[in-house]
């Protein structure tokens, strides 16, 4: 995932067009029909009376009178028949509008956020609060993917939900507020200007970037109101971490790297949950990784002192995406160099999930470290669907 530093300000629209806010498409207008006397039949009517009483017919006259009476109510009656039904309906809908109106509060990094109890309409800012999303059994109407991460967007796509190029901190807020959603969720963006820009639209949610993963899995449980679904996940991530902690010997150094036109050369902070869940398994770091991170997940490191992040074992962040290249990395002066390097014992894994929170990277940064662990290469973009589908076994129990 791609970060801004934590103090850089992101463009906000707080003015969203009244045009906008008005016009949102479902977005029911209630009328009522009126009924239309008929003049022409009470034309009719007059002068067959005036032809009565003028040939002196006191009986056609009566007849007359009696008609146009009885037409009259027919019409009124129909018109009050109108006004009723169409009260009726008003009302069903209001009945209709307050039943999925029931909301709860939910506490987030900004404060706390009422939300719908049953949201129907959860819109996702970004590619990562998608597939959260759907791993907790909820599918987006659409998402933004500003963060050009293949696997969360090829998840989303396989699910049918509609995903829109973005660039991070230029979201379309028109096009948000013409979704109409009742729930917008987003991976944390580190900035509370543009968190009160979208909130203006629907109730925004904002999920743990960096931090450890049982809490983000605690934030996404009290964002969908969902605990026993995060229960689940959290049970057999746990067992999973036991298993592989097992065949740790020792306590290996094990050193994470990465470098690209966004980060530069940098490694990621102990504060992450990828560090967390490599301490439980009993893996040290080299003391220079021992810091929190300082952009995103990233934690600046010089090439000059790339020797200083040399361990038993070595992960360099790529993928063959624009943010993470694994061949600049190996192009640094001193990366043959490490010892890591020369005794084979460096792999590549994918940057876009090592740098990540949400629950399912924290899935696949553990089994690929029970790859690593095992001597055998860390998964790729071709273990989607099968790390997908077990991930949902997981939560599904």
């Amino acid at each position: 995932m791609v970060c801004t530093p934590r103090d850089s300000q992101l463009p906000v629209r707080p003015d969203i067009p009244e045009t906008v806010r008005a016009d949102h498409p479902g977005r029911r207008t209630r009328s009522r029909a009126r009924g239309t006397r008929p003049t022409a039949v009470l034309a009719v009517l007059v002068a067959l009376v005036i032809l009565a009483a003028g040939c002196g017919s006191e009986d056609a006259s009566s007849a007359s009178e009696s008609s146009a009476t009885e037409t009259q109510q027919t019409e009124t009656d129909q018109e009050t028949e109108q006004e009723d039904a169409s009260t009726s309906e008003d009302g069903d809908a209001d009945d209709a509008s307050s039943s999925d109106g029931e909301t709860r509060t939910v506490e987030t990094l900004y404060g706390p956020v009422e939300v719908p109890v049953s949201p129907a309409r959860v819109f996702a800012l970004d590619e990562y609060a998608g597939a959260i999303m759907l791993s907790m059994g909820i599918e987006p109407i659409g998402a933004f993917a500003p963060y050009a991460a293949r696997i969360p967007r090829a998840i989303l796509d396989d699910a049918g939900v509609e995903t829109t190029e973005a660039i991070f901190g230029e979201w379309n807020l028109e096009l948000l507020a013409a979704a109409d959603p009742d729930l917008i969720v987003l991976v944390d963006v580190q900035n509370e200007e543009a968190v009160q820009s979208f909130s203006q639209i629907a109730p925004a949610v904002v999920l743990p970037f960096v931090a450890p993963w049982r809490d983000v899995l605690a934030a996404i449980g009290e964002a969908t109101g969902d605990m026993d679904r995060v229960a689940r996940i959290q049970d057999g991530m746990e067992a999973r971490i036991a298993e592989i902690t097992e065949t740790v010997d020792g306590s290996p150094v094990f050193s994470i790297v990465g470098t690209g036109p966004v980060f530069g050369t940098f490694t990621i902070g102990n504060d992450t949950s990828t560090a967390g869940i490599l301490d439980e398994i009993g893996y040290a770091r080299p003391s220079p990784q021992m810091e929190p991170s300082v952009v995103g997940a990233s934690l600046p490191l010089s090439p000059e002192n790339l020797v200083d992040h040399d361990g038993d074992i070595l992960v360099g962040l790529g993928g063959d995406d624009s943010f993470y290249s694994i061949d600049e990395l190996q192009a640094l002066p001193l990366f043959a160099s490490l010892q890591a390097v020369q005794n084979e014992q460096w792999v590549q894994a994918l940057g876009e999930i090592w740098v990540n929170s949400d629950p399912f990277s924290m899935f696949w940064v553990i089994e690929d470290v029970a790859r690593i662990s095992a001597g055998e290469q860390p998964g790729t973009v071709d273990d989607r669907q099968d790390r997908w589908a077990a991930y949902l076994a997981l939560a599904d129990g």
